[in-house]
């Protein structure tokens, strides 16, 4: 818990109520007796006080409450009831809404003074504590402000979203996002209609796809923020790292080559100086240079022309293999993405 976050406060409560509530502490602090926990404390799980916003429930629908809890049974609502597609009568639109808080995060400061007891509020996507929204047709991309990648459309159909402060998702043994229909069958999604087999899955990290500003505040100006990338295969980008890998040996090799054959040349050049100038037809190079560099020649041919122009062809194959979509063993993931 946060220390600007008070375990207990009268803030928000109704007036009248709140002069007249004595804490445990209180009691203790006027030497008061306390013989058993009092209904009221709000001690071992008793009934505390807290400031409870109204709900403005919808004519269709059921709600289940308990102080700021609720389960809501109706149809898409993101706000109040003029909004979502049971504003216009929209059929095949019944939602359970889950959300814990209400208003809770409408303050001027953190910490500061939550709403009202009392105050009439209907669904706050943002303000809200937390809460599982199940819907049958929604669109909750809009509605939960959620980052577009760039040539995607906002989703419209069913869909589930979860929010709240934190999320955890907790398998003991393992946990699968999986896109796409059942195995075997011919599914189709809810509105009767075909759909992608393998839809993509985005991992957003602070809600922008693509370059903008922002310093860790969202909406605040600052350093410009990563675009939504593919993620990378592990196997086809190990494979792509060993292709490499053998073509810089096939570059050193051809390099080692070409310095040993210049060496050797060197050398023999040391031993023999060439003869002066020619001059018309005469002097010029030792037989023993001249031998010397017909092998070089030679040599410079077979170890180091020739593979230096196989591992070029042998680059190309690698780039088109690895580095382009339509290569076989493509190293990013078409499917999966994230910033």
């Amino acid at each position: 818990m946060s220390d600007e976050t008070p375990r207990w406060s009268r803030e928000g409560l109704d007036p009248n109520v709140a002069k007249n509530y004595e804490t445990v502490q209180q009691r203790l602090e006027r030497e008061a007796p306390v013989n058993n926990i009092p209904s009221d404390s709000g001690l071992c799980q008793s009934d505390v006080l807290e400031a409870t916003p109204i709900f403005n429930r919808a004519a269709d629908g059921k709600v289940l409450q308990y102080k700021n809890t609720y389960i809501v049974f109706g149809r898409d609502r993101p706000a109040e009831l003029c909004s979502g597609f049971g504003r216009s009568g929209t059929q095949y639109a019944n939602t359970i809404d889950m959300v814990v808080g209400r208003m809770s995060g409408n303050r001027a400061k953190c910490g500061g003074k939550p709403v009202d007891n009392g105050t009439h509020v209907g669904n706050d996507f943002v303000a809200d504590a937390a809460r599982i929204y199940v819907s049958q047709l929604t669109e909750v991309d809009t509605n939960f402000g959620l980052a577009i990648p760039s040539g995607d459309r906002p989703h419209v159909g069913s869909a589930i979203a979860m929010k709240a402060d934190a999320l955890r998702l907790i398998g003991r043994e393992g946990i699968k996002i999986v896109t796409g229909g059942a195995l075997g069958v011919s599914e189709t999604n809810s509105r009767g209609c075909g759909f992608s087999p393998a839809a993509t899955i985005d991992l957003i990290a602070g809600n922008f796809t693509e370059p903008n500003t922002g310093d860790g505040n969202y909406g605040v100006p600052g350093p410009r923020v990563a675009t939504l990338q593919p993620i990378l295969k592990g196997k086809n980008t190990k494979e792509a790292l060993q292709g490499l890998s053998q073509i810089l040996n096939e570059l050193w090799s051809a390099v080692n080559w070409m310095a040993i054959i210049q060496n050797q040349m060197c050398s023999t050049m040391m031993a023999c100086p060439v003869g002066p100038a020619p001059i018309f037809g005469g002097g010029g190079v030792g037989p023993v240079v001249a031998a010397s560099a017909a092998t070089a020649t030679n040599l410079l041919s077979t170890w180091v022309m020739n593979p230096l122009a196989q591992t070029r062809n042998n680059k190309m194959v690698w780039e088109r293999n690895y580095l382009e979509p339509f290569g076989q063993k493509y190293i990013c993931s078409k499917n999966v993405r994230s910033t």
